[in-house]
């Protein structure tokens, strides 16, 4: 039973280290060997909420679900104008606790390259009400997409 107990301690080790997967492993083992003990479960109840804290922090709110305080539109780059070319860029970010937007990246585009630096530099200047989880200020991540069409 020595060596079986030891899968509770690696499974709490890996999760001290936020590797949630790892950890589930462990218990899987435990489990599988029919290792049950107050350890085993104690470490699961915490993966568990470990696992839910975590995804919530990294759950994608909806931009919709954001109030927009600043926005500025992106400026359609002179070679996609005179081409008359449209497409749309889908972007990825971060509002942080203070409303700023950063960690802006590009998710998709209809033509790669084309308007991603003028959504970028546009979005990166969006400022939005800070999101609050629990009545505190709390960084979220969102997503959008910036379409180009000229008239």
């Amino acid at each position: 039973m020595g060596r079986f107990r030891g899968l509770a301690a690696k499974a709490r080790r890996a999760l001290a280290l936020e590797q949630y997967d790892a950890a589930r492993s462990w218990l899987e083992e435990a489990a599988a060997v029919g290792y049950a003990s107050a350890e085993v479960s104690n470490v699961q109840r915490d993966l568990d909420a470990a696992a839910a804290k975590h995804a919530l922090v990294n759950a994608v709110i909806p931009v919709t679900q954001l109030t927009m305080m600043k926005s500025v539109q992106p400026v359609y780059p002179p070679r996609a104008l005179a081409g008359k070319i449209e497409g749309w860029v889908e972007l990825a970010f971060t509002v942080t606790e203070k409303g700023v937007v950063k960690d802006v990246s590009v998710r998709a585009a209809s033509n790669p390259g084309m308007f991603d630096d003028a959504a970028i530099k546009a979005v990166s200047q969006w400022r939005y009400q800070p999101f609050l989880r629990d009545g505190k200020p709390t960084p979220v991540h969102s997503s959008v997409r910036i379409r180009f069409a000229h008239s």
